[in-house]
């Protein structure tokens, strides 16, 4: 062998094995989990890992054991790729509701299934509470007492709300017999940790998923064409738009101070826009991917800024959560038809903690001894005993005043609707529906964050759910002006409030600003400092972030029928056709892509 052939071969060697070592090490990177950039749907990684994982489906899917094995390893590999270690919290909680779902199906007394369901229920809320709330109550209760507890370092594992709320339906739905318990655990984790809607919802009912489990998927080109439109349009709305405008949001969020009013007016629209994006994105690839694989995930979207009532927003935006907190906590609640015992001693409890929080001590046993007397005389119905509690209640209602005009306004609106109910009482059953309505929103906003910013937020979009049931009767049907005015305040509205779900702390050249500051800070900024000629500065400077907010809004203003005729267009055109739409979404991706990944707003959550 000529000395050049060995140089050669040895250099082919070495390169070889310079190589296969690359390949080993980015192989073990793969299994490496890394806290500041997670699997994400959009994501080159997830999408090659999602074509090796398809390839690999469609050759066992018709073999029920296999696939489900094969499905709930990659969801635990996906959700540890997100989460890393806190994957054993997602176990746990799989193992321990498969156990107590079995075990009160198959309990013979009502005593021992409530017992079932109360296990079912407490421990996987004890875990979301400690993950999610322990700082929180920590804050408020050093708030309380005039203390200063060190808050505890915790990791919030991504979707332990999503696949908690999961994991309830499906013991409740156990419990009221709505559906049959999981055949083994295989179905439930299965069911649970199913990685398409693992981390971020949509948050999928036991009755319409454990059915799917029990037949072969139906695999067809028009429905797994039907899944690619949606995760194209999913990745063009989260990584394209939501992506790039919330650049220049984030930037007028973190000090609105500094800006006109004219550019913070466009940041408070642009994060509405933003948010619907991210969120809806993410929801339609996962749609869209549960669809590929033959599995329905139901709708979680419906343009929800085409609403011109908050009742129909809330039947459009985030369908998921809405179903689950009108039939899990409303209706458990009284409904329309009745307020229950939690309704009832949650008002009280809600207006001493604001007391606690905002005032003195005395202010404090004031109103409790005040929301005693309410209780009791809601209990007996004595006049003297409810024309009494009112009088206290309205003296002190002027005297804390001074001391917390947030509490004042709060125990004026319950005196006035207390004695509307007295004095008309078929408006009872309308101020029931309204105190389950704003109980149920205000654990809704809770269930979103640890914050007061999120409570008010969710109390808010309550209080108009009740303002709109109101207006209803009184607002004559089929009149386009009214249907045109109804819309801008409606959307008007759920931007207004989207301020407060995005603000934070934020501290700026020495000026700090609560996150309840923020909002009215950009307020200001609007109606003081608002120039409409700044537009052509602003188009100068941000012309793509108009352009594609501007297209953004005009996509969502589409009409449904004309959106599924386009859907309709890509799924029948030819296979060409679909393979240059992906390209070139791929490549927008690609060209607005930032540095850093871009989590989806409500891994947060």
């Amino acid at each position: 062998m000529s000395k050049k052939l060995k140089i050669f071969i040895s250099f082919v060697a070495n390169f070889l094995c310079i190589q296969g070592m690359n390949f080993l090490n980015n192989l073990a990177e793969l299994f490496v989990y890394k806290e500041d950039s997670p699997l994400i749907f959009s994501s080159g990684q997830f999408l090659l890992l999602f074509i090796v994982f398809l390839t690999i489906y469609n050759l066992i899917y018709k073999h029920k054991t296999a696939v489900s094995l094969y499905i709930v390893a990659f969801s635990l590999f996906f959700y540890y790729k997100s989460s890393g270690i806190y994957l054993w919290i997602l176990v746990m909680t799989t193992a321990l509701s498969y156990y107590f779902g079995k075990r009160l199906s198959e309990a013979k007394t009502e005593t021992k299934r409530k017992l079932w369901l109360i296990l079912g229920v407490v421990l996987p809320l004890l875990d979301l509470a400690y993950y999610k709330y322990t700082n929180f109550l920590i804050f408020n209760f050093s708030q309380i007492i005039g203390e200063n507890f060190a808050f505890h370092e915790i990791f919030l594992p991504i979707g332990i709300s999503f696949y908690t709320f999961q994991s309830l339906s499906y013991i409740i739905d156990v419990y009221r017999k709505n559906v049959e318990p999981a055949k083994n655990i295989l179905d439930f984790a299965f069911y649970l940790t199913f990685f398409p809607q693992l981390v971020a919802g949509p948050i999928v009912k036991a009755n319409l998923f454990l059915p799917q489990l029990e037949k072969t998927p139906e695999v067809n080109m028009n429905q797994a064409y039907t899944g690619l439109w949606m995760i194209i349009l999913g990745l063009f709305k989260k990584a394209v738009i939501a992506d790039y405008i919330a650049q220049y949001n984030d930037l007028i969020f973190a000090a609105p101070q500094n800006y006109n009013g004219f550019e913070n007016l466009m940041a408070v629209y642009g994060y509405a826009l933003q948010i619907f994006c991210d969120f809806s994105g993410y929801s339609d690839m996962a749609i869209g991917i549960g669809k590929i694989m033959g599995y329905d995930l139901g709708v979680n979207f419906l343009s929800p800024y085409k609403s011109v009532n908050v009742t129909e927003f809330w039947r459009r935006w985030h369908i998921s959560l809405s179903s689950w907190l009108r039939e899990y906590l409303y209706i458990p609640l009284g409904g329309n038809r009745e307020v229950s015992a939690f309704s009832v001693y949650s008002v009280p409890v809600i207006l001493i903690l604001i007391s606690a929080l905002n005032c003195s001590l005395p202010y404090t046993l004031t109103l409790t001894l005040i929301a005693i007397l309410g209780i009791m005389a809601y209990k007996t119905k004595k006049n003297f005993l409810v024309i009494s509690t009112l009088v206290i209640a309205t003296v002190f209602t002027v005297a804390v005043f001074f001391e917390s005009i947030f509490l004042s306004i709060t125990m004026a609106v319950c005196i006035i609707v207390w004695i509307i109910s007295i004095a008309k009482p078929e408006t009872s059953k309308m101020i029931k529906t309204d105190i389950n309505l704003l109980l149920t929103m205000l654990i809704g906003g809770l269930w979103h964050g640890a914050s007061w910013k999120f409570v008010f937020w969710g109390g808010v979009h309550g209080i108009a759910l009740g303002i709109d049931k109101l207006f209803k009767k009184i607002l004559p049907e089929n009149n386009k002006i009214v249907t045109f005015v109804s819309w801008l305040l409606t959307f008007n509205f759920v931007v207004f409030l989207w301020m407060f779900f995005r603000a934070n702390d934020i501290e700026n050249e020495g000026i700090i600003f609560s996150a309840f500051e923020v909002p009215f800070v950009m307020l200001n900024q609007i109606f003081n400092d608002f120039d409409i000629t700044f537009f052509k500065h602003f188009w100068d400077a941000r012309a793509l972030w108009i352009v594609l907010t501007a297209f953004g809004f005009i996509c969502h203003a589409i009409p449904e029928k004309t959106a599924g005729k386009i859907q309709d267009i890509f799924i029948k055109s030819n296979i060409i056709v679909k393979i240059l739409v992906l390209l070139i979404v791929i490549q927008l991706v690609i060209q607005f892509q930032n540095e850093t990944v871009q989590p989806f707003i409500y891994f947060q959550f």
